[in-house]
């Protein structure tokens, strides 16, 4: 009966796992972006990484739109650090700055 029960249960797991769509792009960005524009596809092509890593390999005129959800300072942690937990807030804006103005010369 216990073989059956964890079997239902993996079952129910892979029905509600969440399952990432095709246009999330987590390595070679410049090369999954470069081939996502000569495209003609209608949805979204997502990047997901370290803000500064992202936009590094990203070609110049290459953003349309960004959205973001900037991290607060000194209340989240997240896995393997991040942006929000430096130990002074003047560190916290000066990082968010860098992003900022980054993606800015890449749009």
């Amino acid at each position: 009966m216990q073989n059956v029960k964890s079997s239902e249960v993996s079952a129910k797991r892979e029905r509600t796992a969440v399952r990432r769509p095709s246009s999330f792009v987590e390595a070679e960005y410049a090369r999954e972006v470069d081939a996502y524009r000569s495209s003609r596809r209608l949805m979204p092509l997502l990047l997901l990484g370290d803000a500064k890593v992202v936009l590094d390999q990203l070609p110049e005129s290459s953003i349309d739109f960004a959205m973001t959800s900037p991290p607060y300072w000194g209340k989240r942690e997240y896995e393997g650090g991040g942006i929000g937990l430096e130990s002074d807030y003047r560190d916290f804006i000066r990082h968010l700055s860098e992003i900022f103005f980054f993606s800015q010369t890449r749009s």
